[in-house]
């Protein structure tokens, strides 16, 4: 993909003094009268709040982070924090007790509602320790090929990603599928968000999208990474939950989920202002989506109609451009209860023979520009011997 444009870093603007007020001067022998005594003041009234307020944050190091970005307030959170867990609490996370074994509803990866803007600022590397997935925690939905023989097919890749946070979101360093020594796997890591919960007893929450991407073809199974953190002693993280429910892949299903430990290295992480301010530049880019269901007030249509005609449950998401806004459907996953995948922005999608008819095609533009008439060309006009 091409590399973000940079972005200038914004000019610091110090504020010019106040003008100071040089008193008018006293004549030559006038005793200058003397200045009134100050009004009392009188103290402002106590108001007592009606709601208990977020608990502080756990104090830093005093080193800090030397060189770390500072927090930001881009797209703030105006929740309470106050949120009841049903599962994945942050004593789950922290100790590995009463982990799930199976497959859990995405409303315990998603933002809540009430959710506060997180405590701390994450920067630095996470990096999962064990990767390998019990058997009891992988479902085989459909092996045409008998994969799942492989036993290496039930590890992730190794995982050490670079990450900086930019208010309620985190953004890795590299996007996309990258390469590694794992004989079946690679894996792509997207932004995802983060906030805090009253409940997580001074730790910020984040939750990232990734996808597994089969080595040397174009399946891609997604899913979701989500932990508690803090910056205390260089920093400091819980296990870190994973979850696979869906993919785009005909022949290889599975649902796929485990606690991994993991560790994160809270310090600067290079260009992290750049990646801060090139998400923002993306993000203010982007076409308006709206769901498929808006069709019917926006068109006067019938959404329906676009359905593709398969199961659903074959299906990631589909969707059509008109006047500048993307109308899109997620497919369905197999998770209990909400279903659809929880970050659509950041669900990865294979190429498959996207990438011929978008390449051939934007070529053919090009030359019919270049030389009008090209397109209704015959290659036996072209071509002397093809006559």
């Amino acid at each position: 993909p091409a590399p973000f444009p940079a972005t200038p870093a914004p000019i610091a603007v110090t504020p010019a003094p106040a003008p100071v007020s040089t008193p008018a001067p006293v004549p030559t022998g006038t005793t200058p009268a003397p200045a009134p005594l100050p009004a009392p003041v009188t103290p402002a009234p106590v108001v007592t709040p009606t709601q208990a307020p977020m608990p502080s944050p756990v104090a830093p190091p005093p080193s800090g982070c030397p060189g770390c970005l500072p927090a930001s307030s881009y797209d703030p959170l105006t929740g309470n924090g106050v949120y009841t867990r049903t599962a994945l609490s942050a004593s789950t996370l922290t100790s590995g007790s009463g982990a799930p074994s199976s497959l859990l509803d995405w409303v315990h990866m998603e933002v809540p509602g009430s959710a506060a803007m997180p405590l701390h600022s994450f920067e630095g590397t996470l990096e999962l320790l064990n990767v390998a997935v019990e058997s009891t925690n992988f479902v085989k939905v459909k092996d045409s090929f008998n994969y799942d023989s492989d036993a290496e097919r039930l590890q992730l890749p190794p995982v050490s990603f670079e990450l900086v946070s930019h208010g309620s979101h985190i953004i890795p360093s590299v996007r996309g599928s990258r390469e590694s020594a794992h004989p079946f796997w690679e894996i792509a890591l997207e932004p995802g968000r983060c906030w805090s919960e009253v409940s997580d007893g001074g730790y910020s929450r984040c939750a990232l999208p990734f996808a597994l991407t089969q080595r040397n073809s174009n399946c891609v199974h997604n899913g979701v990474f989500t932990f508690v953190f803090n910056n205390d002693n260089s920093g400091t993280i819980s296990s870190v939950w994973h979850q696979i429910a869906s993919e785009t892949c005909l022949y290889y299903k599975f649902d796929f989920s485990a606690l991994a430990t993991a560790t994160y290295s809270n310090a600067p992480v290079s260009g992290g202002a750049l990646l801060r301010s090139a998400f923002e530049t993306e993000v203010a880019s982007r076409m308006t989506t709206k769901p498929l269901s808006d069709v019917a007030t926006d068109l006067n249509g019938d959404p329906s109609k676009f359905a593709p005609d398969v199961d659903p449950l074959h299906v990631s998401a589909y969707g059509f451009v008109y006047n500048n806004v993307h109308y899109r459907q997620l497919g369905p996953t197999r998770v209990p209860g909400s279903g659809t995948f929880p970050y659509p922005d950041g669900l990865v999608l294979p190429s498959y023979s996207t990438a011929k008819t978008h390449f051939y095609t934007a070529a053919l533009m090009a030359v019919e520009l270049e030389y009008p008439g090209a397109a209704a060309a015959t290659v036996g006009s072209l071509i002397a011997f093809a006559r």
